[in-house]
């Protein structure tokens, strides 16, 4: 794994791009923890730096393209390629309430759950293949 890519659609307020970013990159680095270093990077003043080991691009998309992407990931059989993490709508209006939004993934489709934004990582030739469609955030 080369590169990360996190989609928004674009109609997310900019603090929602950016929560659902960081959320969706926590998760990545849950699920895949090789993206980043497994030891803290700290400067001669005692900062510690983040240890991420790949390039990461922020993109944005309209909500049918996002929801194309997602459905094409799927159909094309790329998951199994590729590391993809969604958010949805159900996400972002569930605050602290895990149980309820733990509910309503399992009991839905991804249509239904309203895709706002995905990261994907993975060899860089398919990320950036895969991505070229959408523009910089």
């Amino acid at each position: 794994m080369n590169r990360v890519a996190i989609i928004l659609n674009h109609e997310l307020e900019k603090g929602e791009a950016a929560n659902a970013s960081a959320i969706l990159m926590g998760q990545m680095a849950i699920n895949y923890p090789s993206i980043f270093a497994d030891k803290c990077l700290v400067d001669k003043s005692g900062y510690t730096h983040s240890g991420i080991k790949y390039n990461t691009v922020i993109l944005k998309s309209n909500y049918s393209k996002l929801l194309k992407f997602c459905e094409d990931l799927l159909k094309k059989d790329l998951l199994k390629q590729t590391n993809a993490i969604v958010f949805t709508n159900v996400g972002k209006t569930l605050s602290n309430k895990y149980d309820e939004y733990e509910e309503a993934i399992k009991t839905n489709t991804l249509n239904n759950l309203i895709p706002v934004a995905i990261v994907i990582a993975g060899e860089e030739c398919m990320i950036r293949e895969l991505t070229k469609k959408f523009s910089l955030y």
